[in-house]
């Protein structure tokens, strides 16, 4: 293995603990969104239940005033009742009565509805709250836990990328280049072994003129598949 090819594998296994400190620190940070977004679903849950709510109460209001209003008519009605003068007015005041009867009754009907929706929307909304404030209560433990794990990692993240800045800084510029394009590619692996004649990145055998120039270590070999850098390894190395 050359000195160069040396450099880039160096530089494969700093970058494979990189990635996967990076996929680590995704995980921590998903997690916490995931549970971000529960609340946030079970608040709005919450908030469309108490709107719900609102609606009801308001609606009850309503049917309150209108029904004191009628209360109120029913009671002055059956007061102009006593002074009516013939028997005209006076089937006519009965059936005005009776009507407004019957509205009152309507209303106190619609009023019982109206209460038993509201208890029935309480009781959802007792629900929801319980549920949102259980996930906030967890959230707040996880967070403090989750919090302080993604803090050390980001920690160990920002050192390994410094070392990645010394390891770079020794390697040349073309073969640099080369590798950062192969890593792209290459999902995260731009050095691989050759196991057994075949790339062990994509176990495509290798021609038998590659293999030759890979032991004798002239130069820096690319498996003609998949294009990543090759290397053997021998018991110099």
């Amino acid at each position: 293995m050359t000195s160069e090819l040396k450099k880039l594998y160096e530089l494969q296994k700093t970058d494979s603990g990189l990635a996967e400190q990076r996929r680590e620190v995704d995980r921590h940070e998903g997690a916490l969104a995931a549970r971000r977004g529960a609340i946030a679903e079970c608040a709005q849950r919450e908030s469309a239940v108490a709107a719900e709510r609102a609606a009801l109460v308001h609606r009850r209001a309503l049917l309150e005033r209108e029904l004191e209003d009628l209360n109120s008519k029913l009671r002055e009605r059956k007061q102009r009742q006593n002074t009516v003068a013939s028997a005209r007015e006076f089937d006519a005041s009965k059936i005005e009565l009776r009507d407004l009867s019957r509205d009152i009754e309507g209303h106190e009907e619609q009023l019982y509805e109206i209460e038993v929706e509201i208890e029935q929307v309480e009781a959802r909304l007792l629900v929801h709250q319980k549920e949102r404030e259980d996930l906030e209560q967890a959230d707040h433990r996880q967070v403090e836990d989750e919090g302080g794990r993604i803090d050390e990692l980001r920690a160990i993240l920002e050192k390994a990328t410094e070392e990645r800045q010394l390891v770079t800084g020794a390697i040349e510029a073309s073969a640099l280049k080369r590798y950062e394009i192969v890593l792209k590619r290459g999902a995260g692996l731009a050095v691989v072994e050759v196991e057994g004649e075949a790339c062990k990145g994509c176990h495509v055998r290798i021609p038998p003129q590659v293999l030759i120039d890979i032991r004798r270590s002239r130069s820096i070999n690319h498996c003609p598949s998949c294009q990543r850098i090759l290397f053997l390894v021998s018991p110099e190395d």
